[in-house]
Order: structure tokens, then C-alpha cells, then sequence
């Protein structure tokens, strides 16, 4: 499987950016580096030792953003799907993220991939519905969604 490096035309609300996708390998300063950024934020990216777990794929967004592919399947086999922008940017990011979904599914094999947001972070869980996620489950706290990619 070959690292993704990809360049995306993002139509955000203060412009039109190029914004280029990088495939990083896991590392102490990566590490550090995601610790200094996400800061206080409200997400499954927080626990950063999950960067070191198989099957784990950490993608940084210029100097804005993270995308990962967790350590976790659903049920179908589905990997999980997270992303965090610093910058608190998410509109113009959609196509983008799609994108790199349907990369995920498609070097794994399978039909789609799945999200964990907190209840609280409605901006994401907007975001996440944008992008194509619909619910498939939901706690007390946490709504589960899926994006169906293709048919394997």
C-alpha cells in the first residue's frame, strides 16, 4: 500500500486554499507535534498512543489538520475514520475528506469506513452528515455513522 500524498482545492470560507494530504509514519514527534495542536479538543484522536497500533494511518493536512484511520472495525469489517482541524475550519474541507475516505475503504478492502463523535461536538457531527455520514448508532453520549464508499 502506497503512502497517500495528495494535493485537494478546498473552497473554504476565507478563500480557496491548495491543500496538501501527507501520509506520516508514527513517531515521538509526530507525537508531540499532535499533542501541541489538538490541544484541549473534543475527540478519539486525543488518546495519542493509538498513533503507534496497527493498521493505524495518520495523515497531516498542511500545518491545519489531521485525518486518521484508527485501530478499530465494525462489525462489516469497517475501519474507523477521524479528523481534527486546529484551525476549527470545516467547511470547504468536504470533498477533501470524502476523498481520503473512500482511499481508506478502498486500501482496506472494503465498502466504507465509520466515525465516534461525541454528542457534544455538533459542528463534526454536521461536518461528518456534509460529507455523507449517516447515524447508525447512538449512546448517551456518542453518535456512531457510517459512509457507504462502493460495493466490494
Amino acid at each position: 500500500m502506497k503512502p497517500i500524498q495528495a494535493c485537494f482545492v478546498c473552497k473554504e470560507r476565507r478563500g480557496t486554499f491548495h491543500r496538501e494530504v501527507r501520509e506520516v509514519s508514527p513517531s515521538k514527534f509526530l507525537e508531540a507535534y499532535l499533542s501541541m495542536n489538538l490541544g484541549e479538543a473534543i475527540s478519539p484522536i486525543k488518546d495519542l498512543k493509538r498513533i503507534y497500533s496497527p493498521n493505524v494511518r495518520v495523515m497531516l493536512v498542511d500545518d491545519i489538520g489531521v485525518l486518521m484511520q484508527g485501530p478499530l472495525t465494525d462489525v462489516r469489517g469497517w475501519p474507523d475514520v477521524h479528523v481534527a482541524f486546529w484551525d476549527r475550519v470545516l467547511v470547504g474541507r468536504e470533498e477533501m475528506c470524502y476523498t481520503l475516505a473512500e482511499i481508506v475503504a478502498q486500501d482496506a478492502r472494503v465498502g466504507g469506513v465509520w466515525t465516534a463523535i461525541p454528542k457534544e461536538a455538533r459542528a463534526t457531527i454536521a461536518f461528518a452528515k456534509r460529507v455523507g455520514f449517516k447515524v447508525t448508532q447512538e449512546t448517551e453520549s456518542l453518535l456512531a455513522l457510517s459512509l457507504a464508499i462502493y460495493t466490494v
